[in-house]
This record gives structure tokens, C-alpha cells and sequence, in this order.
């Protein structure tokens, strides 16, 4: 009875510690479902690194021109200027996981599925790795 106790702690654990990569269709479905789908010219970033155990952590900040409409729940309009917040997350081991916003550039155009922060008016990526690129 031990034996299968310790067997099962043991699955379970394992299990709540695994994660893997999203099938495209979520990425696909995140896309759909986020309140503003636009594209976007990236006029500024900021990044912002701490070196932790395990990872580098990126809390970056984007200011960026809004260049094209597709939805938005906000009511963004072309020309618009938007901040957009979020982390990135680089494992310094190899991690199976969800995939990891990208890093936004400077002057590239990108587009850009986001949900409006209500707490500080900023914008935030709404389909995890594919925020700033086509799932199709």
C-alpha cells in the first residue's frame, strides 16, 4: 500500500510540474478572442532584466502607434499612440512550456492581439506567443 501511494504522489507531482507547448489552434482561439486585434509600429522599448535562480525575467515596455484596426474593444483608432506592458520569461535551461511573448523592436510593425489593463491604461499581450504574430 506505501508502495502505491508514493507511486501515485509521485505522478501527481510530476504532472502539476510539466507543462508543454499550446497546439496551434489555442493560439489560434486566443487570437480570436482578444478584445483588440490590431497592428501596430513599435516607436519605443524599454526592458527592464533581473537574473533570477532558474531565469531571466523581462518586464518590458513598449510605446507604439497604432497602424491598422481589425477590432477593438477600446475603441482604438488608427494613429492612436498605446503603451504596452508585459514579462518575458528566459529559462536558462531548456523548459517545455507555452511560448513567450516576443520581444518587441523598435520601428518594426507587428501585429497585435491585446487586452486593455484597466489599472494603468496600458495594453498586454492576450494570446501568450503569439500576441505579435500570425497563428495561421
Amino acid at each position: 500500500m506505501r508502495w502505491l501511494l508514493s507511486t501515485f504522489l509521485v505522478v501527481v507531482a510530476t504532472m502539476l510540474s510539466t507543462r508543454g507547448e499550446l497546439p496551434p489552434y489555442v493560439y489560434q482561439e486566443l487570437q480570436a478572442k482578444s478584445p483588440e486585434a490590431l497592428t501596430i509600429k513599435v516607436e519605443s522599448v524599454s526592458i527592464v532584466t533581473s537574473d533570477e535562480s532558474t531565469l531571466k525575467r523581462l518586464t518590458i515596455t513598449a510605446e507604439a502607434r497604432v497602424e491598422k484596426v481589425v477590432r477593438s474593444a477600446s475603441g482604438l483608432k488608427s494613429g492612436d499612440a498605446i503603451r504596452i506592458n508585459y514579462v518575458c520569461l528566459e529559462h536558462k535551461q531548456f523548459i517545455a512550456g507555452p511560448s513567450e511573448p516576443e520581444v518587441l523592436q523598435k520601428d518594426r510593425s507587428y501585429p497585435a492581439f491585446l487586452v486593455k489593463a484597466a489599472q494603468d491604461q496600458a495594453y498586454a499581450p492576450a494570446a501568450r506567443g503569439f500576441s505579435f504574430r500570425s497563428a495561421n
